[in-house]
């Protein structure tokens, strides 16, 4: 399954997406999630930075890394990503999990996002034998941009 996503998002991100030259943009800044899985709605605070690169005719395409913090759960996850799209998108890529007391664990989430700075998303995410799908509502606060 998750091969399958992986190979999706590199198929759906050299589709064709306009004409022109190249472009690229860097966000760096905070986000709040708002997540609706497990039965109860749970917040996480975080920070990303994404390096956002458009070239010739295709479609965006994007690496990230970040980090964030759950409340409920007081687990901290830093992840990096791979992304795609304009509105509608699709991201994939590892998340690694820390929680006092248990030891680290290494996972793959993938979401479907419609947004620009603030928007919805479904994550599924997988770590160790845990599988989550968390649909939810996130907002950026990019303070740099380049």
């Amino acid at each position: 399954m998750k091969y399958k996503l992986i190979i999706l998002l590199f198929i759906v991100s050299f589709e064709v997406f306009s004409e022109g030259g190249s472009q690229q943009v860097i966000l760096v800044g905070p986000t709040l999630h708002y997540n609706f899985g497990k039965g109860d709605g749970h917040f996480s605070l975080g920070f990303e930075t994404s390096y956002w690169y458009v070239f010739g005719n295709f479609a965006p395409l994007s690496a990230d890394v970040g980090f964030e913090y759950e409340f409920i759960s007081k687990k901290i996850r830093t992840y990096t990503e791979v992304q795609t799209g304009v509105g509608l998108g699709l991201s994939g890529g590892l998340v690694f999990e820390f929680c006092k007391g248990t030891k680290t664990l290494v996972g793959f989430q993938a979401s479907f996002w419609a947004a620009y700075f603030g928007g919805i998303d479904l994550r599924y995410r997988t770590i160790g034998i845990n599988r989550f799908f968390s649909p939810g509502i996130f907002a950026k606060a990019p303070f740099f941009i380049y």
